[in-house]
């Protein structure tokens, strides 16, 4: 027998303004880690900036309906590189409940309460973000860093630089060790009476960690268009989250490409002690 709406669980105001809140802090935070602000992301996504903290603070009165809603929590995700659709069906855009993993249909009532399924659902989001997260922040072990010899060579040729993925540490989740984008790992060693001098052009948006010298020089999203030069007289390391998107220069040579397209790459730049000015 066909159950009709009014048998659903009902959502109540105060429980949508809570799932609000637990998604707009999991937006906040990822959006902070990115250093992206709020000016930059209203104008990647259209949405007006009173909107977008809205959303953050889980404020359901000073946004419109909950369909409009949910599409703006779709546009602030994909912008932090996520899942838009999928993250955003956390959101209910009508006064009834419908679980948003089908699966769920099968756990026994006493267990879990079709509200705890949102609550569930969001924290899993949660933590496979921070995950994520972890393994793309997560310190290098420097002996899976190749050293390559430079001598009176031109400037170092990025697209013929070995490269080798790093073990898995095994105290990381199974899960998120299956599914962690590979890091493709490049030193070179060069001689010189000048520090390292690199040369960046974006052809694309992509995440960057930049360290110069033991010091964290930038970590966030630079669009596509930015040209910057970062310099070292020790040691630089670049590390981006789309290799493909970055083109660098070494010391005022050719601009070649990083690596591939939505490819984790880091590259190490250091200095040998004699050539230290």
């Amino acid at each position: 027998m066909r159950k009709n709406k009014q048998e659903l669980p009902y959502f109540d105001r105060q429980t949508r303004a809570d799932i609000l809140a637990e998604l707009g802090s999991i937006l906040c935070e990822l959006r902070q880690k990115q250093s992206i602000s709020i000016e930059q992301l209203a104008t990647k996504t259209g949405i007006m900036r009173r909107q977008l903290l809205a959303i953050e603070s889980g404020e359901l009165d000073r946004l419109p309906e909950p369909i409009y809603i949910q599409y703006f929590i779709k546009r602030y995700a994909e912008v932090l590189g996520l899942n838009g659709t999928e993250f955003a069906s956390a959101f209910p855009t009508d006064g009834y409940l419908r679980p948003p993993m089908p699966a769920w249909i099968y756990l026994p009532v006493p267990q879990l309460r079709p509200i705890h399924l949102y609550f569930l659902y969001i924290f899993v989001i949660f933590v496979s973000l921070n995950g994520l997260s972890y393994i793309i922040n997560h310190p290098l072990n420097q002996n899976n860093i190749l050293y390559v010899q430079q001598s009176d060579e031109p400037p170092i040729s990025l697209g013929s630089a070995n490269r080798t993925t790093p073990e898995t540490s095994s105290s990381a989740p199974e899960d998120l060790s299956k599914k962690a984008t590979p890091v493709a790992h490049r030193r070179s060693d060069f001689s010189g009476t000048v520090p390292v001098r690199v040369t960046m052009t974006m052809d694309a948006d992509s995440w960057l960690w930049i360290e110069a010298d033991g010091k964290t020089e930038f970590e966030g999203i630079l669009p596509k268009g930015s040209e910057r030069t970062w310099v070292a007289s020790q040691q630089l390391i670049i590390r981006a989250g789309n290799a493909g998107g970055v083109r660098i220069a070494l010391n005022d040579g050719l601009l070649r490409k990083l690596g591939e397209p939505n490819v984790v790459e880091e590259v190490t730049f250091n200095v040998p002690p004699r050539s230290r000015i």
